[in-house]
């Protein structure tokens, strides 16, 4: 990796620190928090990757109370996310990214998106390379994270065209890859395991099989849907989109597309791959989740 990548990413990390929030924080951080504290199950998909991974963390840094802790270890996961990034994208563009307000209030109090974010990015990184044994590996990192978010899976269309075009999709390797991909969502199986022991921090009690699916698949949510709230999708509404992207990321969320249309024709297989990543994960999930609330505030202020 480029001794200036590692800067930047350093760069972001030591800005992310600096602004660490002390201790619990609006939204989910407190359940969160409490969840990895006690091994419990957070509100659904209830996080089992997050939970373990965040309690082990915990451990190793012991300053500070153990809000502080929580908030450290999501500024270490956007950190090694800008880590997997800079293979594809410039050190003045990692700072511009870290530095989005999206990102930047994500990074700084106990959130499950940066472990959202650095699994992505980590996936991503691996199918850089067009080899077999890479994209097995994406595959088990891409169930292990849809056990940690399943907004994830929103990363599949753009996987199953870079297969293609790489000639990598043929029956015998796509059933390697689904069975790599089912030994990293097995990880759920730690939802079931505290249920059934009595966890302090146990939402929607997953003891049996049929409680275990309406968590993991967010029954009460409507799967992909960020909040509980009734939505309706309207051409008005989806207007909001650029506004709220723009917000979050600044005059670089409108560039960046507009750059790719010019120059799609010399794109290669791989910058594809990353525009049908963005539309999925991007407008089609706003419409999907419940994002495209005229109420632009509120999102905002859940964002």
């Amino acid at each position: 990796m480029r001794k200036t990548a590692f800067a930047a990413a350093l760069a972001g990390l030591f800005i992310f620190i600096y602004n660490l929030s002390p201790s619990i924080y609006v939204g989910d951080s407190s359940e969160l928090i409490a969840a990895s504290a006690t091994l419990g199950v957070a509100h659904p998909p209830g996080y089992p990757v997050f939970i373990i991974i965040s309690s082990a963390m915990r451990t190793i840094f012991p300053a500070g109370n153990i809000a502080y802790r929580m908030n450290f270890i999501n500024a270490l996961f956007v950190f090694f996310a800008l880590i997997f990034m800079s293979r594809w994208v410039a050190p003045p563009l990692l700072i511009y990214f870290c530095l989005s307000q999206v990102v930047f209030s994500s990074a700084v109090v106990c959130e499950v998106f940066t472990l959202n974010l650095l699994f992505a990015c980590a996936i991503i990184y691996l199918l850089y390379i067009p080899r077999r044994k890479s994209a097995a590996a994406a595959a088990f990192l891409f169930g292990i994270g849809l056990a940690n978010h399943q907004t994830l899976i929103l990363l599949l269309p753009g996987i199953i065209y870079l297969l293609v075009k790489r000639k990598m999709f043929d029956f015998r390797f796509v059933i390697i890859l689904t069975c790599a991909a089912w030994a990293g969502f097995s990880a759920n199986i730690f939802l079931i395991l505290r249920a059934k022991g009595g966890a302090v921090f146990n939402w929607g009690d997953p003891s049996t099989f049929n409680s275990f699916l309406r968590v993991i698949l967010r029954k009460d949510y409507g799967t992909f849907a960020l909040h509980g709230a009734h939505h309706n999708v309207t051409l008005k509404s989806l207007l909001t989109y650029p506004a709220l992207g723009f917000t979050f990321f600044g005059p670089f969320f409108i560039f960046a597309p507009l750059l790719y249309g010019y120059v799609c024709r010399k794109a290669d297989n791989f910058d594809h791959f990353l525009f049908i990543c963005f539309l999925f994960s991007g407008p089609l999930f706003f419409m999907a989740s419940g994002l495209s609330s005229p109420n632009r505030a509120f999102i905002e202020a859940i964002t």
